[in-house]
């Protein structure tokens, strides 16, 4: 994906995939990310941010990768760095909740991958997703998306009965 869109020369759709995908945010937490809170005293893209979650009011942590870091500098090249990271038709205003919608879909058909299965919060359930398959801890996916809630967590995997009765099964008496 990261050639596609080098390629295609979307800067801002290779940031915004890249830091969807390594935060885990809400399709509203991500629009509403403003270059303060992405850059350090020095001028450099932080690894670890920490924001407010809008409808939790959690705080949550994330880190970003190198690679997300080195779009995220290119663009700050290209953009100035100034007000949101991901600005809509005036720099004042973030993107809009329905233009990342579309760009998602736009995403996923330039990916072979039928449009109508992927929304903004497929990018936010991917890393979450790939974590829990890793180390099988419900735990500490609930701290990666800022849930208050195991259960919310548990209900967010897709964790329930058919997942007890396959543990169940495994003890043997």
């Amino acid at each position: 994906m990261k050639n596609l869109f080098r390629a295609a020369g979307w800067n801002r759709d290779l940031a915004l995939a890249s830091v969807a995908f390594d935060s885990a945010l809400r399709c509203c937490d991500v629009l509403a990310l403003r270059w303060d809170q992405m850059i350090d005293t020095s001028g450099t893209i932080k690894t670890r941010v920490t924001i407010r979650q809008r409808k939790t009011g959690e705080n949550v942590m994330f880190e970003l990768s190198a690679s997300t870091r080195a779009s995220l500098e290119d663009l700050a090249v290209r953009t100035g760095a100034r007000g949101y990271v991901f600005p809509g038709s005036t720099p004042d205003t973030p993107l809009s909740g329905r233009q990342y919608r579309r760009l998602v879909k736009r995403w996923a058909s330039l990916l072979g991958l039928p449009a109508e299965d992927y929304s903004t919060h497929s990018l936010r359930r991917t890393k979450p997703s790939a974590v829990y398959q890793k180390t099988r801890d419900p735990e500490i996916v609930r701290i990666l998306l800022g849930q208050r809630s195991l259960t919310a967590t548990h209900r967010y995997l897709g964790l329930g009965q058919e997942e007890a009765l396959a543990k169940a099964r495994e003890v043997v008496i």
